[in-house]
């Protein structure tokens, strides 16, 4: 985080904790598809999907529709740490689209029936014979499916889903658990930061940790709301 900026993390989506995100989450989109005819674009979607994975990138941002979620500590700061609200309304790329994920069938297939209707209004105001669409088209069909999640990993979780080239210059790599993962920086304004809620913990001194905090944000120039988690978890130091 800068005096101008604050940076995140979008992680390439074939990298992210479900093994089966990727080929799994096909099997059962393939399922749901089929209650369309053949003859309904949707029923090819999982075919366009992979097609479409031939020739670009999905990196993909988590976040948490909760702010203080118990499970959401415990997978992610084992050792202590915060979480940060962003507004969301600072999110305004055009070729960048946010979405709650669906983790049943009956939610996926309330979702793909909104995308289509999104779809085809788009579609449209452009020639039948058409071969190349505009992203904002697409979007709508990507984000459903990109937000079909096994019923395991139910944390009600955001995303912000980022389609680039493969050859995208920008594109970076970090090491994990002796693994390459290849990422992209989002930058968002820092006053998009506007909330830090310090994580449970009853021995840690959150007086000082908040003090600290408080001095971080003074240094950058943006005044969040910062608060505690009442949750009564111990965190091992």
């Amino acid at each position: 985080m800068t005096k101008n900026e604050a940076t995140f993390y979008l992680t390439q989506h074939d990298y992210l904790n479900d093994l089966s995100e990727i080929d799994g989450q096909l099997l059962r989109l393939k399922k749901i598809c089929e209650k369309w005819d053949k003859e309904n674009f949707i029923y090819d979607l999982p075919e366009f999907f992979k097609e479409y994975r031939e020739s670009f990138s999905i990196y993909i941002g988590l976040f948490c529709k909760q702010r203080d979620k118990l499970s959401q500590w415990r997978a992610y700061c084992p050792q202590g740490g915060i979480s940060i609200g962003i507004n969301r309304e600072a999110i305004q790329d055009s070729d960048v689209f946010i979405n709650l994920c669906s983790y049943y069938d009956e939610e996926i297939f309330e979702d793909l029936k909104q995308a289509e209707q999104e779809y085809l209004k788009e579609r449209s105001r452009y020639p039948a014979d058409a071969e190349t669409l505009p992203f904002a088209i697409i979007s709508p069909l990507l984000r459903s499916l990109l937000t079909i999640k096994n019923p395991h990993f139910h944390e009600e979780e955001i995303r912000l889903i980022k389609v680039i080239s493969q050859a995208d210059e920008n594109i970076r790599f970090r090491i994990s658990d002796n693994k390459i993962i290849p990422y992209i920086e989002y930058k968002l304004p820092v006053e998009s930061v506007q909330e830090i809620f310090i994580e449970p913990s009853l021995e840690h001194n959150k007086t000082k940790f908040m003090r600290d905090i408080k001095r971080f944000c003074k240094q950058k120039g943006i005044t969040p709301d910062i608060s505690c988690s009442d949750i009564p978890l111990r965190v091992a130091y």
